[in-house]
């Protein structure tokens, strides 16, 4: 984790998603992690793990590939991303591409990290313009709430500035005696 990401929620969050790890080797005394009476993990077994866990025990227990960021997400996402519901995929939480960031680098190479790559710049410009319109004189809340119920935690992050930029914006002209350009015209 770098040391500016250290207190940042939606890392936390995305650090607390399980994903699914099968140990390659047995393990002595961790069998505790398994919920078992037994002492060991043996070779083979699949548990859920949280990612900060499962990141570090990677050399002798692989992760698997959620279905979140399987093929046809990465499909669905590639042909119309902006009609891809992110906030319930990769565990909930709404942390979807900091998951798939960690997690991409170790499994399938940059297809994944490509994938999100992609869909990020794809959605950005529909989030942004979301937020300038949502705040317009017009209201627009009910659309607003709509509209960020499908979206990451990054991508809320970015509504959420672009939506208070419109509206400083709209308080300046107001200062100095313009109308917004929602608005009819200047003086």
């Amino acid at each position: 984790m770098a040391s500016n990401e250290y207190y940042d929620v939606q890392d936390f969050l995305a650090d607390a998603q399980k994903v699914s790890c099968r140990f390659e080797s047995d393990v002595s005394n961790l069998g505790y992690l398994e919920g078992s009476t037994d002492q060991d993990i043996k070779a083979g077994t699949t548990l859920e793990l949280p990612l900060w866990l499962a990141l570090p025990i990677e050399g002798f227990a692989s992760i698997l590939l959620p279905s979140a960021y399987g093929t046809r997400t990465r499909n669905a996402l590639a042909a119309s991303a902006n009609s891809v519901n992110l906030k319930n995929l990769g565990g909930g939480g709404g942390s979807f591409y900091a998951v798939g960031h960690k997690i991409g680098s170790i499994i399938e190479g940059d297809a994944i990290q490509k994938a999100l790559d992609d869909s990020f710049r794809t959605r950005v410009k529909e989030v942004m313009d979301q937020s300038q319109h949502t705040s317009a004189d017009s209201g627009g809340e009910g659309a607003a709430y709509e509209f960020c119920q499908g979206l990451d935690g990054w991508e809320r992050q970015l509504f959420l500035l672009g939506e208070q930029s419109a509206k400083e914006m709209r308080a300046w002209f107001e200062v100095k005696g313009m109308k917004s350009s929602s608005g009819t015209s200047r003086r």
